[in-house]
């Protein structure tokens, strides 16, 4: 039977391309370089923000110390300040699915998230969830295996008792190398129908 339901949040509770989409092209601006250009260099270095490792201001100022690092600060957090545009990319069919369960289920978050990003996304929604097992936190990212078992810290539960839902394929399987259930999200329909089977009350 199944005790806990553990969501992703990017492109599962909240559609993130658009608004990462918007800094980090004023980003590569400040830069003078391409947005693509920005990708490849920015695609080197994530992880260690998602570990908590280092800090993306302190890259900047490695790249282009003459800026200071405020002002790419400054660009992130008028975008992500932006509450309107901020919610409008959320997965409302999903949002109100997680507020639904909470309560018959313990509902969980489990996010590679980059340390600057937390405070603008992720805690905004801790509030829906019973637990938060952010990767730049917790010292691992999916699909690692010690980052799953951290879900397992919440309470007396076995893999068996739990679901993770996530849009990578790698990182559903990871999770159930380890005995938990792991549904691919594709999209909402799909996602309730592979609750159901599980015998998620929806």
């Amino acid at each position: 039977m199944i005790k806990v339901v553990v969501f992703d949040v990017g492109n599962v509770v909240w559609r993130h391309g658009e608004m990462f989409y918007e800094f980090q092209n004023e980003w590569s601006k400040i830069l003078g370089i391409t947005y693509d250009e920005f990708r490849n260099s920015y695609e080197k270095v994530y992880v260690g923000f998602e570990y908590g490792r280092s800090v993306v201001w302190d890259w900047f100022k490695s790249i282009k110390p003459e800026v200071e690092s405020r002002v790419f600060e400054n660009v992130f957090k008028n975008i992500m300040s932006n509450k309107i545009k901020f919610e409008s990319y959320y997965n409302d069919e999903v949002v109100a699915l997680i507020k639904e369960l909470k309560g018959r289920y313990k509902i969980g978050l489990l996010s590679n998230a980059e340390n600057y990003v937390y405070p603008y996304v992720h805690k905004r929604m801790e509030g829906w969830f019973d637990f938060s097992i952010i990767s730049w936190q917790a010292g691992y990212r999916k699909p690692e295996e010690e980052i799953y078992k951290l879900i397992f810290k919440q309470g007396d539960f076995r893999p068996e008792e739990i679901v993770f839902i996530d849009d990578r394929e790698e990182n559903v399987g990871a999770a159930k190398k380890l005995g938990i259930n792991g549904i691919i999200f594709e999209n909402y329909d799909k996602l309730v129908c592979e609750l159901n089977k599980l015998g998620v009350r929806v």
